[in-house]
């Protein structure tokens, strides 16, 4: 007699379905339960929770439904089995990711829960305004979107597998809202309103050819990720960044029109964009219109190591620095940014030209030693830190910079000493 072999079907939570297999005769077998992952928001100063948070989650850069937080700031889902990456907004707080910093991750795994915690930074002056609305392609949802509403402060949200959004934190005023998306082209709502504004917005993407950006690296450059930011927020605009090589330089094609940052060299590769032009020009931006701005030159520098604090690296609120000796460096530059990346201490004025100067023969310095820092380092605030390496010339300039360490390495946190 054989043996009859049901499949029963049974509905969870949003996008998961599991599965009963009845194998053997008057015996049933029941498969591990999908995996749950339980992801609590807190206040990263205070460490309370925070409820009705947004959470988005994606997985090999496919956009999930969005999700928020319970009042007690905790979202407890079952997703499919694999790997994800989260990203986390709610009203009164920064998102999470900040641009180009690691995103929080986690694996599911069947019949496993994962816990994982993820902090916001507060806003120094956070407004009430919200907008939501959908992002569409001839009817139909245009997930992984970066949307930006500008006006005296400018706010960016991602859109989610459905195509929503929601932009937080918006002053009153008037607004431009618009949807940007690798080889995508699309009108921008030229003036809307907030806080009057109540009803979903609707922006309409097509495809377009966009145009290219391209651009070569300077001697010495290994392969790096160039990648082009919303100008406005610096947050990255899905799609536009390419490979490039010293041999090749690099082509990132499908740009639609606006203006952007042009950011690179930000892996730990020994290697950073020439500080001297950082200096020079701040950010290296470009403007795209119509027809392909002018080939960009990227060059480059080696970076120098920071020693402490380092990456997600904990100090108390008289912080040290220190790095690691720079052959070449008669003079070092120092300078400390909050998350918003506004200078709080030490780096260069508007001309360019060092705040304060740290010997050669020194390779560190307490916050405030030198200068006048303007504000003080808070408990639970999260910060950026940075050293140039300055050489005295008398030929035709001052002095000149020789290296810097790596853009992204120096962050860290204020904790209780």
């Amino acid at each position: 007699m054989l043996c009859s072999r049901t499949v029963q079907k049974f509905a969870l939570l949003p996008f998961s379905v599991g599965l009963l297999l009845s194998l053997g005769c008057g015996e049933e077998e029941e498969l591990p339960p999908p995996p749950r992952v339980e992801v609590r928001i807190v206040d990263a100063t205070s460490g309370g929770a925070i409820g009705e948070a947004q959470v988005l989650l994606t997985q090999g850069g496919v956009s999930q439904p969005m999700h928020r937080t319970d009042g007690s700031g905790l979202l407890s889902i079952e997703v499919p089995a694999g790997r994800y990456e989260v990203r986390v907004q709610a009203a009164g707080y920064l998102a999470a990711p900040r641009p180009f910093l690691p995103a929080p991750e986690f694996t599911a795994i069947e019949g496993q829960t994962v816990n994982l915690e993820v902090g916001l930074d507060p806003r120094a002056s956070p407004a009430p305004g919200t907008l939501s609305g959908r992002v569409l392609r001839a009817g139909a949802a245009v997930p992984g979107a970066l949307v930006v509403a500008a006006s005296t402060v400018e706010r960016a949200s991602f859109t989610d597998a459905e195509g929503r959004f929601v932009l937080l934190d918006l002053p009153p005023g008037d607004y431009r809202v618009e949807a940007l998306l690798q080889g995508h082209g699309g009108e921008a709502l030229p003036a809307v309103r907030v806080p009057d504004q109540t009803e979903e917005l609707s922006l309409e993407l097509s495809t377009a050819a966009g145009v290219a950006v391209s651009g070569t690296l300077g001697a010495g450059a290994g392969p790096t990720t160039v990648a082009l930011a919303h100008a406005g927020t610096g947050e990255p605009v899905p799609g536009l960044e390419a490979t490039a090589t010293t041999d090749a330089g690099f082509s990132i094609p499908g740009v639609p029109p606006g203006r952007y940052r042009v950011r690179a060299f930000l892996e730990a590769d020994a290697l950073v964009v020439s500080p001297d032009l950082i200096r020079e020009l701040e950010d290296l931006e470009v403007l795209v219109e119509s027809a392909p701005p002018a080939s960009i030159e990227l060059p480059v520098a080696p970076s120098m190591e920071i020693l402490s604090p380092t990456l997600t690296g904990t100090v108390g609120a008289d912080a040290e620095f220190l790095w690691r000796a720079h052959p070449e460096a008669t003079f070092y530059v120092v300078e400390v940014e909050n998350v918003l990346g506004q200078n709080l201490w030490g780096g260069f004025d508007a001309r360019g030209v060092p705040r304060f100067r740290v010997l050669g023969s020194s390779t560190r310095i307490r916050y405030g030693a030198q200068g006048s820092p303007t504000e003080p380092l808070h408990l639970g605030h999260a910060y950026r830190f940075r050293v140039y390496a300055g050489l005295d010339v008398t030929t035709g300039e001052i002095f000149r910079l020789v290296a810097a360490s790596e853009e992204l390495a120096g962050q860290f946190r204020v904790t209780a000493d």
